[in-house]
């Protein structure tokens, strides 16, 4: 396929089958119409996964946390009784 540059416009033009695409200087192409559409329901989708993944990071940590506290208490009350004898 074969690109044509703009004169005016820093981009270049193309043929993908029947559909001209266009590109930027890059080399990438530019998305079509009804394309911005899908690529941001994408993104969005994309972004709440990663929130999502996030929060149960967040949820471990957390938890982690408690549990190591719990586990230096018991570690201290082991320790006093061992003094005691």
């Amino acid at each position: 396929m074969g690109r044509w540059q703009s004169r005016e416009l820093p981009l270049r033009f193309g043929l993908e089958g029947v559909q001209v695409a266009v590109f930027d200087m890059a080399g990438r192409r530019l998305l079509r119409e009804g394309e911005v559409e899908r690529r941001l329901a994408y993104e969005v989708g994309e972004r709440r996964r990663a929130e999502a993944l996030l929060a149960e990071e967040r949820e471990r940590a957390e938890a982690l946390a408690r549990l190591e506290q719990v586990h230096a208490e018991e570690l201290t009350r082991l320790r006093r009784r061992a003094r005691r004898r």
